[in-house]
């Protein structure tokens, strides 16, 4: 008996998914994401600009 591997009823279904590996992300944690960078994007053009006029 395998350990690993696709099972025989796994095989049978295609249309379902067999991991989450697969699965959509959540809206919530692209959305997380999204701010995130906006964030460090706002942060590190701030620091740009803050270089650039303390000269």
């Amino acid at each position: 008996m395998p350990i690993g591997g696709v099972k025989l009823d796994e095989l049978e279904n295609p249309g379902k998914p067999v991991g989450t590996a697969f699965v959509k992300k959540s809206d919530k944690l692209n959305k997380m994401m999204l701010v995130g960078f906006l964030v460090l994007g706002v942060i590190i053009i701030g620091l740009i600009l803050y270089s650039i006029f303390r000269v």
